[in-house]
């Protein structure tokens, strides 16, 4: 039984805004790289936007 699924990897963001439009609905998101620059909590949660699908373009 196949279960149709959808992927979404990024990397290396180092928490920037993002210049490409994401799909609007995925199933499986994978972050490889760094999410921050600094790796500092406050970074971190100015990352979260992106894994909701709220990130501005």
């Amino acid at each position: 039984m196949a279960v149709p699924t959808r992927f979404l990897v990024i990397s290396d963001t180092h928490g920037d805004k993002l210049q490409h439009r994401l799909p609007e609905r995925v199933d499986v998101d994978i972050h490889c790289g760094n999410l921050t620059e600094e790796s500092k909590l406050d970074k971190f949660r100015g990352s979260i936007p992106l894994f909701k699908g709220k990130a501005e373009t």
